[in-house]
């Protein structure tokens, strides 16, 4: 399985439930993690974008970019970089501090 096939099979899961729905599975999957915020959630949103997440094919990790480039005073920072998550908020946060250090690093 791919990673946009297991995206899509999640996405789909809850395709049918409304937004609704869908927080208080949030609140309740919290609460079972010992987090509890069932009365406290004021606002909420849902995005809806599967199809806004890409396929991971065997041999693509080699052609995302380092965060170090060759030229001086330039990092690449972004999801699409090479980092240990996929393209995500996640993956994002760990290449903008990556590349943030590759600059502090060559000063």
């Amino acid at each position: 399985m791919n990673v946009e096939s297991g995206i899509h099979k999640f996405v789909g899961f809850y395709s049918e439930y409304v937004n609704a729905e869908i927080v208080a599975a949030v609140v309740a999957d919290l609460k079972r993690q010992g987090i509890d915020v069932e009365g406290r959630v004021t606002n909420s949103v849902v995005v809806r974008h599967a199809s806004e997440f890409y396929c991971l094919e065997p041999g693509s990790e080699e052609l995302r970019p380092y965060q170090r480039t060759s030229i001086p005073g330039l990092a690449l920072a972004g999801d699409y970089t090479r980092q240990s998550h996929i393209c995500s908020m996640e993956g994002a946060v760990v290449s903008g501090r990556r590349a943030a250090e590759t600059l502090i690093d060559r000063r």
